[in-house]
């Protein structure tokens, strides 16, 4: 495994990649650039790779400290985190607890 710091708002990572892990990234991407961010990352996954988004729900937003919520910025409750990987992605699975 080679680890790197690459930043995918700038551009894709080089490389065609059977599959993508994106953990507590997205909330941190202001709305406007997410579409950017989302579609760096899909032109570094093979055409049948399998992409694997983790981020905090809106729900679960009640429960979070002042010091999280600052950095938050694109927290989404699961019905519109679906709606959003449906434009990118033609099986989407939601998986989410309030």
């Amino acid at each position: 495994m080679d680890c790197f710091v690459h930043d995918l708002l700038e551009k894709p990572v080089p490389g065609n990649f059977d599959g993508i892990y994106s953990l507590d990234v997205l909330e941190h991407i202001a709305p406007d650039l997410e579409d950017k961010f989302i579609r760096n990352m899909l032109s570094s996954l093979d055409e049948k790779g399998v992409m694997i988004i983790g981020t905090p729900s809106l729900e679960s937003q009640k429960w979070a400290s002042a010091q999280s919520k600052i950095g938050h910025v694109n927290c989404k409750s699961g019905e519109e985190l679906r709606d959003v990987m449906k434009e990118y992605f033609s099986n989407v699975f939601i998986f989410f607890y309030e």
